[in-house]
């Protein structure tokens, strides 16, 4: 580790944590061919990035200045794709269609609509108009992930039928709870 300097033994710690979950769930894929297993495989990738990001790792091959832009531009952008990503792996996993659920449904795609436009205009916003204080995008797409999370996942353990869906669900809302906190 001859001049590697980590902001956090931690997030290099879960940055090998998700690389060794991730190449399992391409094992569990190639041999099962269930594309839930894709789906939470765009997870893993958006959780690596913005691990990857916060590891340090960037300062050892880029400039310091490259790196702190970059996070400046992309740090919110893959928060709110990682969070989206572990949205539609939980809808996934419960097997959410239109002719089924009508609300789940629709919400589903909403949402998606609304953290993937917030991400890319983040991005795009951020390029063309340079800003440093983004506090009140910041609290409210965060408000509006938690509040539609609190609803989906009330709706969705009305719907529970196995299982697997009880551990996704439960994972789920203790996810929720200590994102609050």
């Amino acid at each position: 580790m001859h001049g590697l300097i980590f902001q956090s033994v931690i997030s290099v710690l879960l940055l090998g944590v998700i690389l060794l979950a991730f190449v399992y769930h391409i094992v569990l894929y190639y041999y099962n061919r269930d594309r839930l297993f894709l789906h939470y495989l765009v997870y893993l990738t958006f959780t690596g990035l913005f691990v990857f990001q916060r590891s340090g790792f960037l300062f050892y091959w880029l400039e310091p200045e490259i790196e702190l832009k970059l996070y400046d531009f992309l740090n919110e952008p893959i928060q709110i794709l990682y969070l989206a990503t572990y949205f539609n792996f939980i809808l996934q996993s419960l097997d959410i269609t239109k002719s089924t659920h009508h609300f789940l449904y629709w919400s589903k795609t909403f949402i998606r609509i609304i953290l993937l436009g917030y991400a890319l205009g983040f991005i795009l916003i951020k390029t063309f108009f340079p800003f440093e204080d983004y506090a009140l995008a910041f609290t409210l797409i965060r408000i509006f992930i938690f509040l539609l999370t609190f609803i989906m996942l009330w709706e969705c353990f009305k719907l529970r039928h196995i299982t697997f869906q009880l551990f996704i669900l439960i994972g789920s809302a203790c996810y929720f709870v200590f994102g609050i906190v």
